[in-house]
């Protein structure tokens, strides 16, 4: 977020999926870098959306919408996300530990094509996901038999797979690696199990 919102010079987000807001939010960490910042929330949930209206209710430039990632068109013509975001300028769309519920048959990698085509050069696209590697601990299996016995199924994805999310986009550097390794905040202490989940940042080129 603070790439995005800094040196990205990102100044409109859309969150796919982002849940309920509580803390260290994307428009808490963005409007803290460019208080200008709009952003977006997304999510298919009646009662995420309803209590992240409420939150959210005295926030300029910050909107929670009823939606579900995916069905592009309906996300991007919500009217709350259509009166707030400008999809002919430069844009980020984020999925951070989202697309990894989508399943296979849902077809999450035409799905996100459909962001990616809709956005303007310029723009950027940003994953976080589960992958299928090495996992000596078992920590993934554990996770997958969790979400096995609730509503969301877990879909972990070859480190190929979660690559074709991006497309053609350009990768910013440091790619497509551990979350922990992406551009740390110098000095700061890494925060979670160090192989969790890859990330990335995509940009569109002009």
């Amino acid at each position: 977020m603070r790439y995005l919102a800094g040196p990205a010079g990102i100044r409109q987000f859309l969150d796919l999926g982002g849940g309920l807001p509580t803390q260290a939010n994307v428009h808490e960490l963005a409007q803290g870098v460019a208080p200008g910042v709009r952003v977006a929330y997304v999510d298919n949930d009646p009662v995420v959306a309803s209590h992240g209206q409420a939150l959210l209710a005295s926030r300029d430039r910050v909107v929670m919408a009823l939606a579900d990632l995916r069905d592009p068109v309906s996300v991007w013509r919500h009217p709350d996300v259509a009166g707030l975001l400008d999809w002919t300028q430069p844009i980020a769309v984020l999925c951070t530990s989202t697309l990894h519920f989508v399943p296979d048959e849902d077809e999450p990698h035409k799905i996100i094509a459909e962001y990616r085509d809709h956005m303007a050069p310029g723009s950027y696209l940003a994953i976080t996901h589960g992958t299928m590697e090495e996992d000596p601990a078992g920590e993934r299996d554990k996770a997958a038999w969790v979400y096995r016995q609730a509503s969301s199924q877990l879909h972990v994805r070859s480190l190929a797979d979660v690559r074709r999310f991006f497309g053609s986009l350009e990768l910013v550097e440091p790619g497509l690696v551990w979350i922990t390794e992406w551009r740390p905040e110098p000095g700061a202490a890494p925060t979670g199990r160090a192989q969790s989940m890859r990330g990335g940042v995509g940009r569109k080129l002009p």
